[in-house]
């Protein structure tokens, strides 16, 4: 980093711009209920002034902003400087969650290795790809004391099979990996406020989310591949296990989402559905379809919109959001045919739209009219987020210029 950047980051950190709880001005507070209106009336199928755009770029603002994500991944105010270059120079609407500050955050993981190194954190002689290998982090077995003493299970079993060096920490040692994590919680909350309230950007700032609790163990704690046998060989198990906690979580979520007044946020509740590229429709039914019908009643009975990640096809499971009406589900679409998906199951709002391969490989011309077939046929009168089908990564998912080509297009266009 130069030293002219440094001097330029410290001015920014006492900037009074930093503090903002509001928005700054009445222009960015325009901007941002703007946007925010605009994402509401679209999953709520009323036509919008214009269909909304999230910017779903994950890692890619870094490469797009000259840095690798091994300098990216370490530097708080380059990540900063990215997301605020991408608002700038990409007319999207919202810039999702992921991107404010926590994910591909080396740092912490650096200070829970063994003094001296990244540990298990290995980049490519370019630094932009990144290889993490260790086991799953619990067994069958402990699924049961998770019930009852799940920081034990966290502390005795999870973080050492993580991160083997703690072993042998010293409470000093402990405590400076703890002051990381504050420092990343306090940076994150700070960068919010500021993209938020100076920039106009919409986060999910206030945002709840209900997850089940298999998702969990597909994504950290089990992993995909050993869930995927451990469900057939131990299903009672984990079945037991996930009602349990499932059962407690949904009570969490309720109280805290009764206590709410009002959410001014694109949508009201978040959730997730990444485990069920694993499971048959039957295993959806008996280990997701439980607490997720409580928490889709829930907030189709309280005129809530709730906005869900997937991965893979959803296909299988689709029907199952048959059952709610138009303006509860916004579901973003990765592998599945948008305009299939939307025939079979015409009450869910689609975030997609645009292919990446064509954001990364075509021209300007056939991603705007990729963007204007999305618009005139799945989200004329509301019922679409225009999005890319992935979470953009790479270099080369997606070239600046045709996603700006998108972007103004989609300003323009009335249909």
């Amino acid at each position: 980093m130069s030293e002219d950047y440094k001097e330029k980051v410290n001015a920014a950190n006492t900037s009074v711009f930093r503090k903002a709880e509001k928005p700054v001005n009445e222009e960015i507070e325009k901007t941002l209920n703007t946007k925010i209106k605009r994402f509401r009336d679209a999953q709520q199928w009323k036509r919008p002034d214009q269909t909304p755009i999230m910017g779903h770029m994950i890692t890619w603002q870094f490469t797009d902003a000259g840095y690798t994500l091994a300098e990216a991944g370490r530097d708080y105010e380059i990540k900063r400087e990215c997301m605020i270059r991408a608002i700038k120079l990409y007319k999207f609407d919202h810039i999702n969650c992921i991107n404010s500050m926590w994910r591909n955050t080396f740092k912490v993981n650096d200070a829970l290795q063994a003094a001296g190194g990244p540990g298990d954190v290995m980049f490519n002689a370019e630094g932009n790809n990144v290889n993490v290998s260790f086991e799953r982090l619990i067994d069958i077995e402990d699924l049961p004391l998770m019930l009852t003493d799940y920081n034990r299970v966290m502390w005795e079993k999870a973080l050492p099979r993580r991160y083997p060096a703690v072993k042998n920490y010293t409470p000093e040692q402990f405590a400076k990996a703890a002051e990381v994590m504050v420092e990343l919680n306090e940076k994150r909350e700070r960068y919010d406020k500021e993209i938020r309230y100076v920039y106009g950007e919409p986060l999910e700032m206030e945002t709840l989310h209900f997850g089940t609790n298999l998702d969990d163990l597909f994504n950290t704690l089990i992993g995909i591949k050993t869930l995927g046998v451990e469900i057939r060989r131990h299903g009672d198990e984990i079945y037991d296990y996930c009602m349990k906690a499932d059962d407690a979580r949904w009570n969490g979520f309720k109280a805290a989402a009764d206590s709410l007044e009002e959410v001014s946020e694109c949508y009201d509740y978040t959730s997730g559905m990444l485990s069920s590229v694993i499971l048959s429709r039957k295993q959806f039914e008996r280990f997701h379809a439980p607490y997720l019908r409580k928490f889709l009643g829930y907030a189709q009975e309280r005129g809530k919109q709730t906005y869900w990640w997937t991965e893979g096809s959803f296909d299988h499971i689709g029907d199952f959001y048959n059952d709610y009406k138009k303006g509860t589900v916004t579901l973003m679409i990765e592998t599945d045919d948008p305009f299939e998906i939307r025939k079979k199951y015409p009450n869910i709002c689609l975030q997609g739209g645009l292919n990446t391969y064509t954001l990364g490989m075509g021209t300007k011309e056939e991603n705007i009219r990729d963007a204007q077939k999305a618009i005139d046929e799945l989200g004329h009168d509301g019922g679409l987020v225009l999005a890319a089908n992935k979470m953009l990564t790479y270099a080369s998912d997606m070239k600046g210029e045709n996603f700006q080509a998108v972007c103004e297009f989609v300003g323009q266009y009335k249909g």
